[in-house]
């Protein structure tokens, strides 16, 4: 039985989850509003405010929860992928260089996570996200949503 379970499964096992609602919660951040499906958008929704409820909070602790959140190393599918595995010998070489890019890319969402994002919610408790449902998904009828920073 799921007493009291909140958390949406969005039909994926854990890893795969996770690394969704990362890179869906990033982009948020990233561009202040994305479309997605309804059911992503709550689940997201979830993660971002707690994001930006810790952001708030300043601490260097919480600074670092929420850059390890969003640099969490993303290696298993790059050495999975079909051009590291050509080059075996220089597997760990191509891994630095792709890191590389992957924190130079989601630093900068930290920088306006903390610059310009933050400094908007200042005087605001809670509710920093806004769900506006929009058209069902032409090739499956999935009932789609733009999730925005409010």
């Amino acid at each position: 039985m799921r007493h009291r379970e909140k958390r949406n499964l969005l039909a994926k096992p854990a890893d795969q989850r996770k690394a969704l609602l990362r890179s869906l919660g990033t982009e948020l951040l990233r561009h202040g509003k994305i479309k997605t499906t309804l059911s992503r958008a709550k689940a997201v929704k979830r993660e971002v405010e707690h994001l930006i409820t810790m952001a708030k909070k300043g601490t260097l602790h919480h600074r670092r929860l929420i850059a390890g959140y969003l640099l969490e190393n993303r290696r298993g599918s790059i050495v999975k992928s079909d051009t590291s595995q050509k080059y075996d010998e220089n597997k760990f070489t191509i891994i630095k260089k792709v890191d590389k890019i992957i924190v130079l890319r989601e630093k900068t969402v930290l920088q306006r996570l903390f610059n310009d994002i933050i400094p908007k919610y200042l005087n605001r408790s809670s509710g920093y996200t806004r769900i506006i449902k929009t058209d069902f998904r032409k090739g499956d009828n999935a009932p789609m949503a733009i999730i925005e920073l409010v």
